[in-house]
């Protein structure tokens, strides 16, 4: 099986094995990628996940205080208004200028660029909890960045994760497909498979909390066509899409070839709760 191929399947991520040269270029791409999409909606950004991660993150968390916390790719901060009182600083990695606060809650917060290489300019475990909520598709050199990850965190701290598991640019058939425009999608972003993840993780020595399937396009088509709102921000929308994806989990794979990633029926979410050893 050529390197192609497994690249469609998901055996190897795409852009995972980039040279130095060809992740400048993604980063390129990506660092006004999500805040084009914002722009283009053309109306008040409203944070589309508070009921999700209160069910599916937050609720695992010990009883800390004072934390150091770092967000990746975490825009306006706002994931953290539901434990912001526990929070005693916060930086955000965050590659769009569009994205700016001084303080969340009275909490104060600090902006760093990424580095094209993935390099995290903090020292070895300096965060409590780090948040990385729909970041990683859109990173080239997401191993080393997983490593970064693992290694600023202290130990016994928490990792919360979430990020789309199939390909987001079915039909995929070719190579060539993983730029070809989407709507609604920045130019570099894409999928990462579940069982790299599963692997990853296990190799950086996290421990799961908890791993979550969700997604299912039907409930995002219904909430919308219903109420015109994000269906994660429901708990009965996702009361919901927790039966649906648990009912059709056996059909996850990174690509479903010829059929549109909306008409795929399957979860298409992870969300992970980890804790470093």
């Amino acid at each position: 099986m050529d390197d192609n191929i497994k690249y469609l399947i998901g055996d190897i991520l795409y852009g995972d094995d980039f040279s130095l040269e060809e992740i400048e270029s993604w980063v390129k791409d990506e660092n006004e990628g999500y805040s084009n999409v914002i722009k283009k909606k053309k109306s008040v950004y409203e944070y589309p996940y508070y009921e999700l991660d209160k069910q599916f993150f937050f609720k695992y968390l010990p009883d800390m205080s004072k934390m150091r916390i770092l967000g990746i790719g975490s825009a306006y901060g706002c994931e953290f208004q539901p434990i912001i009182k526990r929070a005693k600083k916060i930086d955000i990695i965050e590659p769009s200028d569009l994205f700016f606060s001084n303080h969340i809650g009275g909490i104060p917060v600090s902006y760093v660029k990424p580095k094209p290489s993935g390099v995290i300019p903090f020292d070895d475990n300096t965060f409590d909890l780090i948040t990385c909520f729909s970041a990683l598709h859109h990173i080239a050199n997401v191993s080393f960045v997983l490593k970064e990850i693992a290694r600023v965190l202290k130990p016994g701290g928490y990792l919360l994760h979430r990020d789309p598991i199939v390909s987001m640019r079915n039909p995929l058939q070719t190579i060539e497909d993983f730029q070809r425009p989407m709507p609604g999608l920045s130019k570099r972003e894409r999928g990462i498979p579940l069982q790299y993840f599963r692997n990853t993780f296990e190799k950086l020595g996290f421990t799961y909390v908890s791993e979550k399937l969700i997604g299912m396009p039907t409930t995002r088509r219904l909430a919308k066509l219903i109420s015109g709102k994000s269906p994660y921000n429901s708990k009965y929308w996702i009361g919901f899409d927790r039966i649906m994806s648990y009912l059709f989990q056996w059909n996850v794979q990174y690509s479903h070839g010829h059929i549109p990633k909306l008409f795929a029926i399957c979860p298409q979410i992870v969300c992970n709760v980890l804790r470093k050893k």
